[in-house]
């Protein structure tokens, strides 16, 4: 098996959407559903923000055979969040919430795999090179780098 896991780019964002409904448990649908919009093409334009956490600059993907299998989507959380979780919908709630407990910490927001990639360890190989990338991150003497900021996009995390 040929597995390369990479930095996503602009040109994933589309399916970085695609693999963010299958991770989200409901939750991307709800609020990429807009009438008269396809749901994959509105969960594509948030993908390719430039700001925000849901973005392509926070995701690797896996490929095989230059195809995509799966992704991971991590980011370093802030340091303070004062969200008022009162004014969020409920579907979101539990999840800020939690990343409010662990400020400042590395959080895996989302991880999927195409159905027909499921059972070929893509999910473990993908957790392991974060893994090992964050192991030589905070070896580093330096203050924290976030993933988005450490790698080129064409650069690999395969040791």
């Amino acid at each position: 098996m040929n597995l390369k896991i990479r930095k996503a780019m602009p040109a994933d964002c589309r399916v970085i959407a695609e693999l963010a409904l299958m991770a989200g448990e409901g939750i991307p649908a709800f609020f990429w559903q807009q009438p008269g919009q396809n749901i994959i093409d509105t969960g594509a334009k948030k993908a390719c923000s430039e700001t925000d956490n849901f973005s392509y600059h926070n995701v690797h993907l896996a490929e095989l055979n230059n195809e995509a299998t799966a992704m991971l989507l991590a980011y370093k959380l802030p340091e303070k969040d004062d969200t008022n979780l009162d004014q969020l919908p409920k579907i979101i709630r539990p999840l800020i919430e939690l990343e409010q407990c662990m400020p400042g910490s590395f959080y895996i927001n989302m991880i999927a795999t195409y159905p027909q990639h499921r059972g070929k360890a893509v999910g473990t190989k993908l957790l392991g090179a974060v893994d090992n990338l964050l192991k030589r991150l905070t070896a580093n003497s330096s203050a924290w780098k976030c993933l988005s900021k450490t790698m080129a996009p064409s650069d690999s995390i395969n040791d």
